[in-house]
């Protein structure tokens, strides 16, 4: 189990068809690799939205520079299908 990680549908395609890689470092950070095996650049970390936060409050302190609207789920490498909400919705309550 240690050497597990929750991943989207698009990354997790990538990671196992498209050549990406992951690995976990001596720090224990998680490192992931392009096709060519060139480390990519990590990107933030948000904190945990607190026991009674509302979400936008959450998203504005934690994510203000984000554009956020009703195309942010839709995947860019499909057919313009929607990100199947429950599947996430599932995923984040687990």
């Amino acid at each position: 189990m240690e050497n597990l990680v929750q991943l989207c549908r698009r990354h997790h395609r990538l990671v196992h068809e498209g050549g990406f890689g992951c690995e976990r470092a001596a720090d224990g950070n998680l490192v992931f690799r392009d096709q060519r095996g060139k480390e990519l650049a990590r990107s933030f970390r948000p904190k945990s939205i607190l026991a009674g936060q509302e979400a936008i409050d959450w998203m504005k302190t934690q994510i203000p520079n984000r554009k956020i609207d009703a195309e942010t789920c839709v995947p860019l490498t499909t057919a313009g299908e929607r990100m199947d909400m429950n599947l996430a919705v599932g995923h984040l309550f687990n």
